[in-house]
C-alpha cells in the first residue's frame, strides 16, 4: 500500500500542476490574439489557433486522467475497507483459536492434576488427609525450586512403585525435595530430571540400582552416586563394582539421600536464585491457586 499511496499523492499533486501550466498556456495564447489583433502582422492566426486547440486537448486529457484517478482511488478505498474487515475476521479467528488452545491447556491441567491427586490419594498413609499431604507436596517444591507437579507426579510414583523403601508419606517427600536440590546443584536438565526420576524409580521399585537406571543417575546426577560412595564408605571408583554386585539397594540410596540434608542444603543455599527458578515459584502459586477451579471444570 506504501507504493500505490505515494503514486496516489504523486498524481493527484501532478494534476494541479498541469492544469497550472495550461491556464498558463492559455493566457499566452489569449495575449498574443490580443497582440495579433493590434499589429495584424505579428502572428500567424492559424498557428495561435492549433495551440489553443492544443490545449483544450491536455486539458481534456488531464480531466480524463483526473477523473479515472479518482475511480482509481475509490476503488482502492474500498479494497482497503475489504481488506480491514478481513484483518478483523482473521484477528477474530486467531483470537478464537488462542481461547481454544487456553481452553484445551486448562481442561488439560485439569485431567492431568485429577490424574495425580487420584494418585496421591491411593498412596496416603492416612497421616494426614490429601489435601494437606498436596500442601507438603507444594511446599517442598518450593523450597527446592522444583515444579509442583512434576514433585506430585514423583511423589505419587515413589509413593506407588517404592512403598516399601519409604516408612512414611513425610519420607518420601523429602526424599524427592533432596532430589530436587541436587538437581539444581547439578544443573540438570528437564529432559535428565525426567530420564533420573524414571530410571531411579524402577531402581527404587525393583530394590537395587545398577545396569542402565545406574547410567541415567551417573549421566545427569553424579553428586547422588557421591553420596552414595560416601555413605558406604567406598571410593566412587568403585561404584559401578558396588551395582554390579547388588550393593546399591533402595534403602541405601534412600537412607545415603536423606542422611545427606544437611550438606545438600548447604550446597543448595549457595546457589544463586534464577529468572528460570523464579518463573517456576510463579507458575507453581498461579497451579496451586487455580487447584480449586481445576476441580470444579473436572466435577462439571
Amino acid at each position: 500500500m506504501g507504493v500505490l499511496s505515494s503514486t496516489i499523492i504523486l498524481k493527484n499533486q501532478m494534476t494541479g500542476v498541469l492544469n497550472n501550466i495550461v491556464d498558463s498556456m492559455n493566457m499566452v495564447v489569449s495575449a498574443a490574439y490580443k497582440v495579433e489583433g493590434a499589429s495584424k502582422e505579428a502572428f500567424d492566426p492559424a498557428t495561435l489557433n492549433a495551440a489553443r486547440d492544443k490545449l483544450k486537448e491536455a486539458q481534456v486529457s488531464i480531466q480524463a486522467a483526473a477523473e479515472e484517478q479518482e475511480k482509481f482511488n475509490k476503488k482502492l478505498e474500498g479494497g482497503s475497507d475489504a481488506a480491514s474487515k478481513l484483518t478483523g475476521m482473521l484477528k477474530k479467528a486467531l483470537i478464537t483459536y488462542a481461547s481454544f488452545r487456553s481452553i484445551k491447556a486448562f481442561v488439560g491441567l485439569s485431567d492431568e492434576m485429577t490424574q495425580i491427586k487420584a494418585r496421591l490419594n491411593s498412596i496416603n498413609d492416612g497421616q494426614q488427609t490429601t489435601l494437606e499431604l498436596q500442601n507438603m507436596v507444594y511446599e517442598s517444591a518450593q523450597r527446592a525450586r522444583g515444579e509442583y507437579k512434576t514433585t506430585l507426579d514423583i511423589v505419587s510414583k515413589l509413593g506407588a512403585q517404592a512403598k516399601a523403601a519409604f516408612s512414611s508419606n513425610k519420607e518420601t517427600i523429602a526424599f524427592a525435595e533432596n532430589l530436587n536440590k541436587l538437581f539444581t546443584i547439578s544443573g540438570t536438565s528437564a529432559q535428565g530430571v525426567e530420564s533420573v526420576m524414571y530410571n531411579l524409580t524402577q531402581a527404587m521399585a525393583s530394590g537395587v540400582l545398577r545396569g542402565q537406571d545406574l547410567n541415567a543417575v551417573m549421566a545427569n546426577t553424579p553428586q547422588l552416586l557421591q553420596i552414595v560412595s560416601e555413605y558406604m564408605g567406598e571410593p566412587i571408583g568403585r561404584i559401578r563394582k558396588l551395582a554390579e554386585e547388588g550393593q546399591l539397594s533402595a534403602d541405601v540410596i534412600k537412607n545415603a539421600l536423606l542422611g545427606a540434608t544437611d550438606d545438600i542444603n548447604a550446597q543448595f543455599e549457595k546457589m544463586p536464585m534464577t529468572f528460570g527458578q523464579i518463573a517456576t515459584s510463579m507458575k507453581n502459586k498461579f497451579i496451586k491457586n487455580i487447584e480449586p477451579a481445576l476441580n470444579r471444570l473436572n466435577d462439571f
